[in-house]
């Protein structure tokens, strides 16, 4: 275990890992944005800010939500207090913004992929397609109300035994 000073701006925050343990992305206490860690040095190498519509200022909400998409090309993290999902290009150091994806809610702030990458789910009731980066459907529970939650999974089942499963971190699945 290693300790790093200086990252997160305070606290601890949601973080994500690339699936080789090389990088950590570390959510921001104070502004949408996260901290970049190289795993094999313990440092933080970039702070990364979200940026409002004008592309100029930093947004002064926490971020409590990070995640990689199967293949490790974006890093998705939450505003949630903006409801918006901001998206990154991370095959380049610093990762650069590239998008925003517009959210029904605020909420707990969370995000997560499907295994097969084609869809994100967050602490609101939208399925997220990932190409378009539009929202292609609304989670609801048996009553027709939306649905909403930071604790999202997917779970494939053959004969009734478990045969892939996700997790609710975001976590990087590429090698």
């Amino acid at each position: 275990m290693a300790r790093i000073p200086n990252v997160g701006e305070y606290g601890v925050f949601p973080f994500t890992v690339d699936s080789r343990n090389r990088y950590a992305y570390v959510c921001l206490g104070k502004h949408v944005g996260f901290d970049v860690v190289d795993l094999k040095t313990s440092e933080g190498t970039h702070r990364v800010f979200a940026h409002d519509e004008t592309r100029t200022k930093t947004i002064p909400h926490r971020t409590h939500g990070a995640g990689l998409t199967p293949d490790e090309k974006e890093i998705w993290i939450s505003d949630q207090d903006g409801k918006k999902l901001f998206i990154f290009d991370a095959t380049q150091m610093p990762p650069r913004e590239t998008a925003q994806v517009e959210l029904s809610r605020t909420g707990h702030g969370w995000v997560t992929f499907s295994l097969d990458g084609k869809y994100a789910w967050c602490h609101t009731p939208d399925v997220i397609d990932l190409k378009t980066r539009k929202v292609v459907a609304t989670l609801k529970d048996e009553t027709g109300a939306p649905f909403c939650s930071s604790k999202f999974i997917e779970v494939h089942f053959r004969d009734g035994k478990v045969v892939a499963m996700g997790d609710q971190f975001g976590l990087g699945r590429a090698h």
